[in-house]
């Protein structure tokens, strides 16, 4: 387990918890640490101003970011969210900023989405924002969203023929075998068949005829 000084645990606490914290923890460290901080917490009340509820930070009760009117982009926002916080942090920032609070002009900027990790969330997002890009930012996407697909496509190739080579070892090291092939079904994927014959989607299929 990582050990932290007095001062750094008090400094992580008081970017938890917001500038309304200030009267009871400040920061404390040298003059450059104090404005990377200042800066970090900038940055955390520019996404987290956003949420509605309660906030620790506020003696109102009521969610607010800073004291005074933010002049971050959300482009500016995440570069200075990557240059400050570490990298798997930085990377929850930009989930929390797309998923839990909407921030889709960090897909409509080229430089931002060529920056973003790209994953199985990043091509969900690009699939339902794509009717807002244009241009060289759709073209962008384009490929971001192609290069995630076929990783993706590889992945699952390759547990495929991993499993159906392990059933043909299987297969070859006995005299007579018998197969039973069953598959799950999604609640959200329903086979055309059922639709039509309007009947349950069934939780597990052990084969089925063609009629």
């Amino acid at each position: 387990m990582e050990k932290i000084s007095k001062k750094t645990a008090l400094n992580r606490w008081r970017l938890v918890l917001g500038g309304f914290s200030d009267e009871n923890i400040d920061f404390s460290g040298d003059e450059r640490q104090l404005k990377t901080l200042g800066s970090m917490e900038e940055l955390l009340d520019y996404l987290y101003s956003r949420a509605q509820g309660d906030d620790v930070r506020s003696e109102t009760g009521n969610r607010q970011g800073g004291r005074g009117g933010s002049v971050l982009s959300a482009a500016k926002w995440i570069t200075k969210v990557r240059e400050l916080f570490p990298k798997q942090t930085a990377e929850i920032l930009e989930r929390h900023a797309l998923d839990e609070f909407g921030m889709t002009e960090l897909l409509t900027d080229k430089k931002v989405l060529e920056e973003m990790k790209p994953d199985i969330s990043l091509l969900k997002m690009i699939l339902e924002l794509k009717h807002l890009m244009r241009g060289e930012v759709l073209d962008t996407a384009k490929r971001i969203a192609k290069e995630i697909s076929e990783e993706l496509k590889e992945k699952t190739l390759r547990c495929y023929w991993e499993h159906h080579n392990r059933v043909d070892r299987l297969c070859e090291s006995h005299a007579h075998t018998l197969l039973f092939d069953m598959h799950s079904y999604s609640d959200d994927i329903v086979p055309a068949d059922f639709l039509q014959r309007r009947r349950a989607t069934p939780d597990v299929c052990i084969g089925t005829d063609s009629r």
